[in-house]
């Protein structure tokens, strides 16, 4: 099964070519002060980090995951280029599976918030370079749900409130002869909806369904479900992610605006920078 552990400190370069590194605390942005105005005049440019990374278990796959880091990172274990992400609002991970088995245990990560081909181009707010959210060290067993789909959880839930059903695309990596996924779902209260069970190499879980399923119906009735997938061997849990989602059906209509399960739904917009 997997283990997350949350990275809460590095080491950090204004100016890495000056050798001057100083320790802070994850998350963190260099604009922390001089961009507090929301002028023009806050440092932009290549800043650099240096992460340590936790003792790895044996016959593990191992990723570092990064919920933002803006706008470009590039990551680096002993001078290779492990990968690089555009965009500051966006989970991405990276593999430190081989870096880590070849003794490395700290990866250096350069972010640029230099004006670039990224959006938002310009705004009235401050771009903050850094890794302003969350990093994660991950371990998984060699075969699990594909952590490098794009930075999802590789599980994806497609509900159809009209009949209850519910198609399920989980991705594995990995999978052996005989692997099987299992799909509970569990209404808000943890009781068990409906299951199913598929060939961990299919990627899509069919079949599930709910009876009378109870629609999500915004902040007026919330109702969610979790699917949980789960890839077996041999009747042991090798891995398994939580997928939470609602039943419910939208449209628009050029006179009644935004239509929720059926009824006009008001929206009110919040734009939180």
């Amino acid at each position: 099964m997997r283990t997350l552990t949350t990275i809460t400190s590095a080491l950090f370069a204004k100016h890495p070519e000056s050798g001057n590194w100083e320790s802070v605390a994850l998350p963190h942005t260099w604009n922390n002060l001089d961009g507090q105005d929301g002028g023009a005049d806050y440092y932009r440019g290549t800043c650099a980090y240096r992460i340590a990374l936790p003792e790895p278990k044996a016959g593990t796959r191992r990723y570092l995951q990064f919920e933002g880091a803006n706008h470009v990172a590039t990551v680096y274990a002993d001078g290779k280029e492990l990968g690089s992400h555009k965009g500051g609002f966006s989970t991405f991970r990276v593999d430190v599976t081989d870096a880590m088995n070849a003794g490395c245990r700290e990866v250096r990560v350069e972010v640029d918030n230099v004006a670039a081909d990224i959006y938002p181009q310009q705004a009235d707010f401050t771009f903050f370079g850094g890794l302003y959210r969350n990093v994660t060290f991950i371990e998984v067993n060699e075969t699990h749900f594909d952590l490098m789909k794009s930075g999802t959880s590789g599980v994806f839930v497609t509900p159809n409130a009209g009949d209850g059903s519910v198609r399920v695309d989980a991705f594995t990596v990995n999978a052996q002869a005989g692997d099987a996924v299992e799909c509970v779902l569990l209404d808000k209260n943890g009781a068990e909806a409906a299951r199913c069970t598929a060939d961990a190499a299919e990627h899509t879980v069919r079949g599930t369904r709910v009876e009378n399923p109870e629609l999500w119906d915004g902040t007026a009735h919330p109702a969610l479900y979790i699917a949980r997938l789960t890839i077996v061997r041999g009747g042991e849990a090798v891995d398994s992610v939580d997928a939470e989602f609602g039943f419910r059906s939208f449209s628009v209509d050029p006179d009644k605006g935004f239509i929720l399960n059926g009824r006009s739904y008001t929206l009110h917009g919040v734009s939180r920078h």
